[in-house]
């Protein structure tokens, strides 16, 4: 079975952002990209993150740095489908380990977040991700 050249645009995406290459996950995505998360998530995307706006490529490379300094990351993709409206569609889940501190004291933070991201694209790029899940857990930065 093959695969959609939008499917594997976000396949090369999620594989660059989930190794902290947010740059080289840039390639696949349009100058004026959107990120999206719903519900927000918890101290995560900053004050400028509010009320659906989403951040830029910018914003998104500063939640992506935030998050790698506190957490190991991996998205288990449990299914990827281009829809008939050229959406690509993802279910999975987000697994995270805090990053262990020799000196701390306190155990280390392991979860999972189950999730839907919806890619929008314009022409081959991503130009706007919403994911949708449950972003109100805190993560512990």
């Amino acid at each position: 079975m093959s695969c959609s050249p939008k499917v594997l645009a976000v396949r090369a995406y999620l594989d660059r952002v989930d190794n902290n290459d947010v740059d080289g996950a840039h390639q696949y995505v349009t100058d004026d990209f959107v990120y999206e998360a719903e519900p927000k998530p918890l101290g995560v995307l900053g004050e400028s993150y509010g009320d659906g706006a989403g951040v830029n490529q910018v914003g998104f490379k500063a939640y992506r740095e935030k998050i790698a300094r506190h957490l190991t990351y991996k998205t288990i993709i449990e299914n990827i489908i281009e829809n008939q409206a050229g959406k690509v569609i993802v279910r999975g889940t987000a697994r995270y380990q805090q990053i262990v501190i020799a000196s701390s004291s306190t155990p280390p933070y392991i979860g999972e977040n189950p999730s839907t991201a919806e890619y929008e694209f314009v022409g081959d790029k991503i130009s706007k991700v919403m994911v949708m899940g449950n972003h109100s857990l805190p993560f512990p930065m």
